[in-house]
């Protein structure tokens, strides 16, 4: 699994940021933001697994190819939101990560707005 292999990378590079902020700060953020990235890549396979089955899932229920499309970009949002968030509170600064997850519930309340709209119109028929 990759989760293990991400664990046990990102536990080993903690300890090294740990001994390294001491001296050089910046490069023990230099060595998180790459442990980041790595992990990222390192669950790619497994990012990728996740998407086709919520496509097969789709075909299967016969959901609109939008409606997935929409919940795919708002799990991205929520990752790639999630992460910097993070890099910015490793970095000192807590007032950007803030304003990172407010962008990110901005962005998220406006992809929801055509799902709303549905469900807001499927009522209306329903009750007529």
């Amino acid at each position: 699994m990759a989760a293990v292999r991400i664990v046990i990378l990102l536990v080993a590079v903690a300890c090294v940021c740990a001994a390294l902020r001491v001296n050089r700060p910046e490069m023990a953020m230099a060595v998180s933001l790459a442990a980041g990235v790595g992990a990222l890549l390192l669950s790619k396979e497994d990012m990728h697994a996740a998407v086709q089955l919520m496509r097969d899932l789709s075909e299967y229920a016969d959901f609109s190819s939008e409606a997935i499309a929409l919940l795919l970009r708002a799990a991205g949002v929520c990752l790639l939101t999630e992460f910097g968030a993070a890099i910015c509170r490793d970095s000192g600064e807590a007032a950007l990560a803030v304003r990172i997850d407010a962008a990110a519930r901005i962005a998220l309340t406006a992809m929801a707005a055509p799902v709303l709209t549905s469900v807001v119109e499927r009522i209306v028929l329903l009750l007529r």
